[in-house]
């Protein structure tokens, strides 16, 4: 059953996922995220030690919101080249602009890099 789950959601299986699916899963891994880098930093004191916990436990989350961009790029009927690069897109959008942020970088120019997320939630896919 644990398998199966996670074979579900942390691998490629030709799952048909809607906007309202792949949004929801989206909302997920970034809340996820955020809670457990506040709990890893709130009861580990050692900075150093909760970087490596935190790096450890962010890499399935990363693996989550990948695959869940793959997975609805191939629902709307990209394919697999165009996937991958709307995946990665997803992925890093939100690295980008926390860089950006803290570089005082005029973030306004990254928003072409969220259409990739927009499309991918509100364009119509296989039926």
């Amino acid at each position: 059953m644990k398998n199966q789950l996670l074979k579900k959601y942390l691998t490629y299986n030709n799952e048909y996922i809607s906007g309202k699916t792949y949004l929801l899963r989206l909302f997920f891994s970034f809340l996820l995220f955020f809670l457990l880098n506040a709990i890893i930093f709130l009861v580990i004191k050692n900075w150093v030690l909760s970087l490596i916990t935190l790096s450890l436990m962010v890499i399935p989350i990363l693996q989550f919101i990948f695959i869940n961009a793959y997975k609805r790029g191939m629902s709307i009927g990209w394919d697999k080249l165009t996937s991958i690069i709307g995946a990665i897109i997803c992925l890093s959008y939100p690295f980008i602009n926390l860089i950006a942020e803290f570089s005082h970088f005029d973030t306004s120019n990254l928003i072409v890099l969220n259409i990739v997320n927009l499309i991918l939630i509100w364009k119509n896919g296989k039926k």
